[in-house]
């Protein structure tokens, strides 16, 4: 990250921040996901919960799984791109 650019760095936080609200878009627009993700949130198993899900519904349980690995995935980005502006920020 240090040797990116500040542009680039602003430009990072931007998409990841867009693809964190469109996938907040998405679930709030689907109640079949919103369940999916309740069930997943009350079992003291997840894994089972996410199994059953996959075996009644494996569309919904792929774009659940891709949605919380893209979600993931851009959380962590936009944290270290966070983290990078605020080292430089110390610098100046």
């Amino acid at each position: 990250m240090s040797e990116l650019t500040n542009e680039h760095l602003q430009q990072m936080q931007q998409n990841c921040s867009s693809v964190i609200d469109s996938l907040i878009e998405a679930l709030e627009s689907r109640p079949d996901t919103q369940d999916v993700i309740r069930q997943l949130m009350t079992p003291d198993d997840m894994l089972e919960a996410f199994s059953q899900i996959g075996v009644k519904d494996p569309d919904l349980a792929r774009l659940t799984l891709e949605a919380a690995v893209g979600a993931l995935v851009n959380i962590q980005s936009l944290k270290a791109v966070e983290v990078e502006i605020q080292r430089r920020a110390g610098l100046n």
